[in-house]
C-alpha cells in the first residue's frame, strides 16, 4: 500500500508525539523515504522555525506603546506678524500726530457768511422772483400812468 501521511501524521511527528508504537514507525519511515512525504516535512519544519523566530523576537522586547504624534505649535512671533503688528502700532500713533499739525480746513471768514446769510434772506422775503421784477414794474408804471390819468380828469369836471 503506497499511502502518503495525513495531515493528522504530519502533525503528531512535527510535535514528536507517540501514536501507537507500529503506526509511529511507519509513519517516520514513510517520510524518510518517500520524496513528497520529505518535502512537507521539511516545508512544516521552515514554517515553524520562522513563527518560533517571530515569537521570540516579540516576546524578547517588550511591547512599544506608540505615543500619539505632538501635534505642531504655532509661534505667535513670526516676521510677517511682527511687521504686520509694527505697522498697526505706528499708525495708531501716527492719527494724533498728524491731526495736530494739519487743523481742519477754514471755508470763509464769519463775515463772508454773514453777508450770504444776508443774500439769502433778501432773496427770500421778495413776494415775487427776481427774473418777473421787469414785468412787475412795467405793469405798476402803466397802473400809476393809469391812475394819474383817472385822477386828472376827476379834478377836471
Amino acid at each position: 500500500m503506497n499511502r502518503h501521511l495525513s495531515a493528522d501524521e504530519f502533525s503528531a511527528l512535527l510535535a514528536g508525539e507517540d501514536f501507537s508504537r507500529g503506526q509511529s514507525a511507519w509513519a517516520a519511515g514513510h517520510a524518510a523515504e518517500c520524496k513528497e512525504c520529505r518535502a512537507e516535512v521539511a516545508r512544516m519544519e521552515s514554517a515553524l522555525t520562522d513563527l518560533r523566530a517571530a515569537a521570540q523576537g516579540v516576546t524578547a522586547s517588550p511591547p512599544r506603546l506608540s505615543r500619539p504624534a505632538k501635534a505642531p505649535t504655532r509661534r505667535w512671533f513670526t516676521a510677517p506678524r511682527l511687521a504686520l503688528g509694527g505697522a498697526f502700532a505706528a499708525a495708531i500713533i501716527m492719527i494724533p500726530v498728524y491731526r495736530a499739525n494739519h487743523p481742519p480746513p477754514t471755508y470763509g471768514s464769519e463775515a463772508a457768511d454773514a453777508v450770504l446769510l444776508q443774500q439769502v434772506d433778501a432773496q427770500l422775503a421778495r413776494s415775487i422772483p427776481g427774473s418777473m421784477e421787469p414785468l412787475v414794474a412795467l405793469a405798476w408804471s402803466s397802473e400809476e400812468t393809469h391812475s394819474r390819468d383817472e385822477n386828472s380828469q376827476g379834478k377836471q369836471e
